[in-house]
């Protein structure tokens, strides 16, 4: 009778926990009451109650976007129903926890763990409840492949699985607002492929889509979704460098969030809205504007928390970040700093985590802006060991893949290529094993392009026309073959370089034709018109060298 009430107890705990959704306390209660069920059912006990309280934690975290912790109680739940249904048996909560995990590597960026994990949920799913079923849990997978595919620029392959989970809601009630919403969540997903190409009309249609879907499913009532899909649409015209009309939708998107958090009295919600719209404004060069808002969420973080807080700390680091994109450094550096102490209080001399080593990383790339790249390296060097510590020695992780980026290029600003070399062919094999060799990713392409830019250094010109080739095709691929990018613009003129360097002057012409043009419709960015002269520049010593060639 008694472990009957302390049962009861757990539930009714449970409930209050999902009441609360994701947060600090919902992860209090779960842990008490995974801590109550081990009393009953013993401390090594494998346990249904107990695998459900791990995987209800792991959403907690996930929700909390603290996907490594995450991962970790998912783990644990999956290896307890296996050992309570069998291993090589199909069920419901096995599915469920391939699922979560697949979904979690999505969101760390370890795309083919993810796949692999979500083709063995579906896979289950569709035993356990037909292959023609258009059940909402195969609908769910689906749409994680989806994004998957997504991410790892596969659009052809994304959208099947979109459309795919289209039909699937469009065989349901299409008068639950339920369906609605989902039906909008993967319309606002496809409207991110379209982005992602460039393909910007698709991409509103599909937005506007998605917008309406979600107004009729609440009833054309004030919600998060809503307010999430204005900023999407804002995106979209910021995509495209309609700063004036993204931001419209931008303030649209605040409004709702402000009036829906003040009547939910949820600050912290708040805080978090004004630190995404403030990276929004910092994108379009608005600094004043992001730093009005980053100052606004900081005041409701501390007021909340306190001082010594993680949201404080990573607060400080967006304001940093925004003195770093206007080259503020040393005021940037100030931020940075701070926000490393607040971590340092809150470990209490424990192992470094996440944030912190992302503090490092912002202090290496900072140091090495303000030219003290000595100082850079052992911020880089820090930052990636304590990765490695976080996420495992062997592990491929992308914010890994990116450090060693960083550090590469930190290697080549001292002039030592060999090892700027050996960072960037490691952060490169990483990538490999995270979205595989074919996939094209921008960070892909990013460090394709430092390794030939460090090749051309090394006078290796062939390796250097090699790389930077692929880099020129992947962003072409990302973007589109008509896009207007810096990036583009800026390997076409590095590909160019190269073959002048190489005494290849009729080569390199037209890859500086094509990075002026491009430059050309930038020049009303901050540093567009320096960028274009400097290709020009660059066009006219090589046909300068060219005339000479033949004297």
């Amino acid at each position: 009778g008694g472990e009957a009430l302390v049962i009861d107890a757990v539930g009714a705990l449970c409930k209050l926990a999902n009441n609360l959704a994701y947060g600090p306390k919902a992860e209090d209660i779960y842990l008490k009451s995974i801590d109550l069920c081990r009393e009953i059912y013993g401390q090594s006990s494998n346990h249904v109650d107990i695998a459900v309280l791990l995987s209800n934690l792991g959403n907690c975290y996930a929700g909390m976007n603290q996907h490594q912790k995450a991962i970790d109680f998912y783990k644990n739940a999956l290896t307890m129903v296996e050992e309570v249904y069998g291993r090589r048996t199909d069920h419901i909560l096995i599915a469920q926890q391939l699922r979560n995990l697949g979904r979690c590597y999505n969101n760390t960026g370890e795309f083919i763990s993810a796949e692999n994990l979500l083709t063995k949920s579906l896979a289950m799913y569709r035993r356990l409840y037909g292959e023609q079923s258009s059940h909402h849990d195969i609908a769910s997978v689906v749409t994680d492949m989806g994004i998957n595919h997504r991410e790892r620029s596969q659009y052809d392959k994304a959208q099947i699985c979109f459309d795919q989970v289209l039909a699937m809601y469009k065989d349901n009630n299409s008068l639950d607002p339920v369906v609605n919403l989902n039906t909008g969540n993967v319309l606002c997903h496809i409207g991110h492929g379209y982005r992602a190409q460039s393909n910007f009309e698709e991409a509103r249609d599909s937005y506007m889509r998605a917008l309406e879907t979600y107004r009729t499913a609440y009833n054309g009532e004030k919600h998060e979704n809503v307010a999430i899909m204005l900023l999407s649409i804002g995106d979209n015209l910021n995509s495209q460098r309609k700063y004036n009309a993204a931001s419209e939708y931008y303030s649209q998107s605040l409004d709702m969030y402000r009036q829906i958090y003040a009547e939910m009295d949820s600050p912290k919600s708040l805080a978090t809205a004004l630190n995404v719209l403030g990276e929004k404004y910092e994108s379009m060069e608005m600094y004043g504007k992001a730093e009005e808002l980053f100052v606004e969420a900081l005041k409701i973080y501390k007021a909340v928390y306190g001082e010594n807080n993680e949201s404080v700390a990573l607060t400080l680091i967006k304001i940093g970040h925004n003195f770093h994109s206007k080259k503020d450094y040393e005021t940037a550096s100030q931020y940075y700093h701070n926000a490393k102490g607040i971590y340092q209080n809150i470990r209490e001399g424990g192992p470094l985590e996440v944030g912190e080593a992302g503090t490092l990383h912002h202090l290496g790339l900072n140091c090495s802006y303000r030219g003290e790249h000595h100082l850079s390296e052992q911020y880089m060097c820090e930052a990636i060991e304590t990765y490695r510590g976080i996420y495992g020695h062997n592990a491929n992780h992308s914010v890994i893949a990116v450090a060693l980026n960083d550090l590469g290029y930190v290697h080549m600003k001292q002039g030592n290529h060999t090892e700027a070399t050996v960072a960037l062919k490691k952060g490169l094999e990483m990538r490999f094993a995270i979205h595989g060799e074919h996939t094209n990713h921008l960070e892909t392409a990013r460090l394709f392009y430092n390794l030939g830019d460090n090749y051309i250094d090394l006078n290796e010109y062939e390796l250097a026309e090699n790389s930077l080739l692929k880099a020129l095709a992947m962003y072409k691929a990302i973007y589109g073959e008509e896009s207007v990018e810096h990036d583009v613009a800026k390997a076409l003129n590095t590909v160019a370089v190269n073959y002048t360097e190489w005494g290849y002057y009729e080569k390199a012409e037209p890859y500086y034709q094509e990075a002026i043009r491009i430059r050309r419709k930038l020049h009303d960015e901050e540093d567009g018109n320096e960028l274009l002269a400097q290709a020009i520049s660059n066009l006219k010593l090589n046909q300068q060298r060219h005339s000479k060639k033949y004297c």
